[in-house]
């Protein structure tokens, strides 16, 4: 028996998992074919081919068990306690191997937030895209029109209030640097507000912060936005800092958000280690779980 169909019986040996073995092990044998010979002699290209089998493996069996018994005319109720069954155990791959991509991605962050070529529109490209860096819940969103109309207008109203131009993370030209990201999770609106490794937040950066609180609460009380204010009933602002060098009203500002609960303050080593520690936890959890669905198979 070869490495990967051990790894396979491992994964699933449940009596009753012969189907899933059998689909995960020809999906192991159809990306082998179109693998190079010389990089099949490569361990992390043999890991990763193992990983995807692994992963397709029970979903590929879920489809043939859904499409068998929509046909079928037999006892359904035995078709379906299967199809849960295979359903769970791919639910819980799928769930393992996203927690899993996220802590790499996350290792990944770690390596290049001390490098000082990083720059933070990188970062902020980055937290629009992955939300979830900031909290495991959240999710990327959709462009949902409500929300895409919020920014835009949000953008005129500080033009229209500072005569400044602001930008909203818009990431689509690559000349220009985004303010803050801005996000919506739970219908409410979160600013992130993302500094370089080291960075000292000063009394520049603070008097720019409370610009955003005062002028975005402004917006969302204006008269014609109640659509807005009730989509989205409230704001955050989450600011990622690993020194806070303020001083005077500045420092007195600060301290009242936080107080106020409207701003959290997390340094980079904290931000990573929490967002790391609940993904890892997470990807322990759902591999006892899908082991637990195997025995029990």
């Amino acid at each position: 028996m070869s490495n990967i169909e051990r790894a396979v019986h491992r994964a699933f040996p449940g009596q009753t998992q012969e189907a899933i073995r059998e689909n995960t092990l020809e999906i192991a044998k159809l990306l082998a074919q179109s693998t190079r010979e010389d990089e099949l002699q490569d361990e992390d290209v043999i890991r990763s081919l193992l990983d995807l089998s692994l992963l397709l493996g029970p979903h590929i069996t879920l489809d043939k068990k859904l499409r068998e018994a929509a046909e079928s005319t037999g006892d359904t109720v035995s078709a379906i306690t299967g199809i849960l069954r295979t359903a769970r155990i791919a639910e819980l791959s799928g769930f393992g191997k996203i927690a899993e991509d996220r802590v790499r991605v996350i290792k990944k962050v770690q390596e290049l937030k001390d490098d000082p070529k990083t720059l933070e529109s990188a970062f902020q490209s980055l937290l629009a895209e992955a939300p979830w860096l900031i909290d495991p819940q959240w999710s990327p969103i959709s462009a949902n029109q409500s929300f895409a109309t919020l920014k835009e207008e949000f953008q005129k109203f500080y033009k229209e209030r500072t005569g400044k131009t602001i930008v909203v993370n818009d990431f689509s030209d690559p000349a220009k640097r985004a303010d803050f990201v801005l996000s919506s999770q739970d219908n409410v609106l979160q600013i992130i507000e993302i500094k370089q490794a080291g960075h000292a937040l000063n009394n520049d950066d603070m008097d720019r912060i409370n610009n955003y609180q005062q002028i975005m609460e402004d917006f969302l009380r204006a008269p014609g936005n109640e659509e807005f204010r009730h989509i989205f009933n409230k704001f955050h602002m989450t600011l990622i800092c690993d020194k806070i060098g303020l001083t005077g009203v500045h420092k007195t500002a600060f301290e009242g958000l936080g107080r106020k609960r409207l701003l959290e303050h997390i340094t980079w080593r904290v931000f990573l280690l929490r967002t790391r520690k609940m993904h890892e936890e997470f990807l322990n959890e759902a591999e006892r779980q899908r082991r637990n669905a195997a025995k029990s198979a």
